[in-house]
């Protein structure tokens, strides 16, 4: 019974930090939208919106469940003692992160004039389609590093990242902004945050990692193992986010740019 509630405090305390952590990042994201949406006209913030829905389209299929199987396994395996195969799913789940993120961030730069000319036939946003592919690459490597951090019960980390990321975004574009780079500056500093957050993540990542012992057993059946496991839960993501993303993808193809962002501020 003491162990149950040994663990029942953990578990309470990495709650707590990770909702200070949530909380922190919704305030100040939230600022730094404000700002933002102060500085552009209605018509540069409806771009700065669609700049990042075939990036949000994109993400609902890149990591196929392996972040929520890092969880998973890293917990199982650190109750066993089993340091080597904890080392394997870290190393596993990154390099597969790493991949995927660089394949896809890749193919949304592929995409990024036909979505623009074709799909919204709205030419102007294509360059900052090209941008938000930063966010594609840096996610996959954050939900990396923010897994084995959940795994690991380190709250603390998943909540100093998240705040992080919102800190440097909510400062970036806005100075900018302010610079004179407009609604391309807007894009560039958020997707600039998310890719400082995911390299922070993958610091702290090799630094868990380094202090484990043992040798990473069997990388590719290590793989194999976290997509079969995420592959279901991933199918369920794809369902539920799909009907979102598609219908904005409707939305900016028959609606002006200007519509669009009044829309995103209301949604703010």
């Amino acid at each position: 019974m003491s162990e149950l509630i040994e663990h029942a405090k953990i578990s309470a305390k990495g709650g707590v930090k990770l909702s200070i952590g949530t909380f922190m990042y919704v305030i100040i994201s939230a600022l730094g939208t404000i700002i933002v949406s102060r500085l552009l006209s209605p018509e540069d913030y409806g771009l700065y919106t669609m700049a990042m829905i075939p990036a949000n389209m994109i993400g609902l299929f890149r990591d196929c469940g392996v972040n929520l199987a890092i969880v998973r396994y890293v917990s199982m395996y650190r109750s066993r003692n089993e340091e080597g195969r904890i080392k394997a799913v870290l190393k596993g789940g990154f390099l597969f992160e790493l991949a995927v993120g660089v394949l896809f961030g890749l193919f949304t730069l592929a995409i990024s004039d036909f979505i623009a000319n074709f799909i919204f036939k709205k030419p102007m946003v294509s360059p900052l389609i090209k941008i938000s592919a930063i966010s594609v690459f840096s996610i996959a490597l954050y939900n990396a590093g923010w897994s084995a951090f959940v795994g690991f019960e380190r709250m603390e980390l998943s909540s100093f990242v998240l705040t992080l990321q919102s800190v440097v975004s909510s400062l970036t574009s806005p100075a900018l902004i302010l610079l004179g780079y407009g609604v391309v500056g807007a894009v560039f500093g958020s997707n600039i945050g998310k890719l400082f957050s995911a390299v922070i993540c993958s610091l702290l990542l090799a630094e868990i990692y380094r202090k484990l012992d043992g040798n990473p057993i069997n990388i590719k059946d290590t793989i194999q193992l976290l997509l079969r496991y995420g592959i279901p839960l991933a199918i369920g993501s794809i369902l539920s986010g799909f009907g979102i993303q598609f219908y904005r993808f409707l939305m900016s193809r028959s609606c002006p740019a200007d519509a669009i962002g009044n829309y995103g501020v209301v949604l703010n």
